[in-house]
């Protein structure tokens, strides 16, 4: 990597994923993510997990577990991202399942920070597996949880 990667800039960009975490609909689980440059000093894009755009502000079902038919935050977030290999640093407040970490392998990103697990830990082993840095941290407060 280089560059040290700042704590307190680790922490203070995790604590505005939960900012974007507070707009979640989701009825199971809401999440909140957003993508910066390596220095922490940008936000190229943000996202929170919820319906379609225009669509109802609601899951499809809340009962289904991983079937509610929300969109995920961190695919949200990177449909809004510049493709920037190795340039971009994503923070979500869950770990990502294993589809957003294909897409987020797929857009070249090198370092995911996040602050819980999720209950399946595959996305996270298919991301080390492809050595992408991942870093479990957990902000200095909660202003959303």
């Amino acid at each position: 990597m280089g560059k040290e990667l700042s704590t307190k800039r680790l922490e203070t960009m995790m604590v505005v994923a939960y900012v974007f975490m507070d707009r979640s609909s989701c009825a199971r689980l809401r999440v909140g993510c957003v993508i910066t440059n390596l220095e922490m000093t940008e936000i190229v894009a943000y996202g929170y997990n919820g319906n379609y755009r225009g669509g109802p502000n609601d899951c499809d079902d809340s009962e289904a577990v991983g079937g509610c038919g929300c969109i995920h935050a961190e695919s949200n977030a990177l449909i809004k991202a510049p493709y920037r290999p190795g340039e971009l640093i994503i923070f979500i407040t869950a770990s990502p399942c294993e589809r957003c970490a294909k897409k987020i392998l797929n857009a070249g990103i090198h370092i995911v920070v996040y602050d819980e697990e999720y209950r399946d830990r595959t996305g996270i082993q298919l991301l080390k597996k492809n050595g992408v840095t991942v870093i479990q941290i957990e902000p200095p407060y909660y202003p959303f949880k």
